[in-house]
């Protein structure tokens, strides 16, 4: 017979590494740069195809690596110029995917075009400098896009970042062949049509957010982005205009304890019913922080427990946060203290563990599953037991 056994808390740690390993996070710059120099060796190669000349491969992989490493120290400067936001990390990636991208099309035009010289008898139709000029249009149009959702939404500040590597890459390749000016001018031509194709995929895929909730999704995938990077003030206001949107009334519960040496308060000890989320410091996501720093002016010692919520009581913005300071600091007030205090009772029910004690007319009650993981409690269970123990006095 098989049963589910329940994780253990290291198990559930070592479950938690496992998954956080999965997620991708740009390599450093440095792991980057021999790849640029391979995919630009065969690149260039793919350029003289059929011919074996050694020193036009170098040459040619200069034409091709220059421009992506150019690009890759260029980009930077130039979208945080424009109000977007790139690093070093992103910049050498996008280069080097752009490469990726540019080899894909020269490979299938070579392949191509040999089966058919293969099977024709034939000989090699020549150059594809055209189909590179088709491959560092594609280039232009997934830089457009990526920064478009990660830099900076508004796509006449970021074509100047995502027309870079092409741009220069188009130099590279007219010296190199070298092209004609009608040859030039009808890359130029390409490029308009995938830099116009990039606009449209984009504003079709913020289409569904900003029809439901009249909110960019490019935007929020940038601020979201910028979140688990370098936090700011603005991304985290647009992130929780976001949540706001979406957000409804409530009546919000806060119980607590204060506790006091003479007349001076000594520490809080207070459980409201929203929860901490949703992430990183938007909205209550540093509930615990953000409501001790609204009182450290009464004292510097306040606990905020995690009381009976789940995620569907996420404060919506930060002021809504503020509110349970302000409710906090109303309530001590009008608060009664008392001297009495009973003894502190224990009861258990397989892994949950409650643990009770009085303090004048209030109980305080603490439920917890360590050493096991602690799952969110509902509203709803929360409210039933405070009615139980009112019930029993």
């Amino acid at each position: 017979m098989h049963v589910v056994r329940a994780k253990t808390a290291g198990e559930s740690a070592a479950e938690t590494t496992r998954i956080a390993r999965r997620l991708f996070i740009s390599p450093p710059p440095q792991r980057i740069v021999l790849p640029i120099v391979a995919f630009s060796l065969m690149e260039a190669y793919l350029l003289v195809y059929p011919s074996l000349d050694g020193s036009r491969v170098l040459l040619g992989s200069a034409a091709v690596a220059v421009p992506a490493y150019l690009s890759a120290f260029g980009t930077v400067p130039l979208a945080n110029r424009l109000g977007g936001r790139m690093y070093f990390r992103r910049s050498f990636l996008l280069s080097f995917v752009g490469l990726i991208l540019l080899g894909a099309f020269q490979l299938v035009a070579v392949v191509v075009l040999t089966i058919y010289t293969v099977a024709s008898n034939g000989s090699f139709l020549g150059r594809i400098d055209r189909v590179t000029i088709l491959g560092y249009g594609a280039v232009l149009w997934v830089r457009e896009v990526i920064l478009s959702a990660t830099s900076n939404s508004r796509h006449l500040r970021s074509l100047p970042a995502a027309s870079l590597h092409p741009l220069l890459g188009l130099a590279g390749l007219a010296l190199f062949v070298p092209l004609r000016p009608d040859e030039v001018i009808l890359a130029l031509a390409v490029y308009a049509l995938f830099f116009l194709s990039a606009i449209a995929y984009a504003e079709i895929a913020k289409r569904p957010l900003l029809r439901s909730f009249g909110v960019d999704g490019l935007k929020l995938l940038r601020s979201t982005l910028d979140h688990y990077t370098e936090p700011e003030a603005s991304g985290i206001a647009e992130l929780e205009a976001f949540f706001d949107s979406i957000s409804v009334a409530a009546r919000v519960r806060v119980g607590g304890l204060a506790f006091r040496v003479g007349a001076r308060l000594k520490a809080l000890f207070v459980a409201p019913t929203v929860h901490p989320g949703p992430m990183g410091y938007v909205s209550g996501s540093d509930l615990p922080s953000k409501i001790a720093r609204d009182l450290t002016d009464l004292t510097l010692n306040v606990l905020v427990a995690h009381g009976p919520t789940t995620h569907d009581e996420n404060p919506a913005t930060t002021s809504e946060v503020h509110k349970v300071g302000e409710t906090i600091r109303k309530a001590l007030a009008a608060l009664a203290y008392t001297r009495q205090a009973g003894r502190a009772c224990r009861a258990m029910f397989k892994r949950a563990t409650a643990l009770a004690q009085a303090f004048g007319d209030v109980v305080l009650i603490v439920a917890s599953f360590a050493p096991q993981p602690t799952d969110d409690i509902d509203s709803a269970t929360g409210h039933a037991a405070v009615q139980e123990a009112r019930l029993l006095g």
